[in-house]
């Protein structure tokens, strides 16, 4: 059996973090793409109609999505830099 692609969760703790270590290896045998996901909780699916609400929490999104992006960039730049 071989991989083409390998896809790991993160929430970004430390036991994500031995998740993607554990990973790497796999991915580097068979030369597949590694593909890291974070998932953000979105709270309006059950309460729509709250006006300011709706506003702080698209702040709050952007700001948790700018951050996981950055989490996960620096995540696959410590990930390269140990396998080169």
């Amino acid at each position: 059996m071989t991989f083409q692609r390998l896809l790991v969760p993160t929430d970004f703790s430390v036991h994500a973090d031995a998740a993607l270590s554990h990973a790497v290896s796999p991915a580097d045998r068979f030369d597949a793409v590694l593909h890291l996901l974070h998932v953000i909780n979105d709270p309006r699916a059950g309460w729509y109609g709250l006006g300011d609400a709706d506003v702080q929490i698209d702040r709050l999104k952007e700001m948790a999505e700018s951050r996981a992006h950055e989490r996960l960039d620096d995540i696959a730049r410590d990930s390269a830099n140990k396998n080169s």
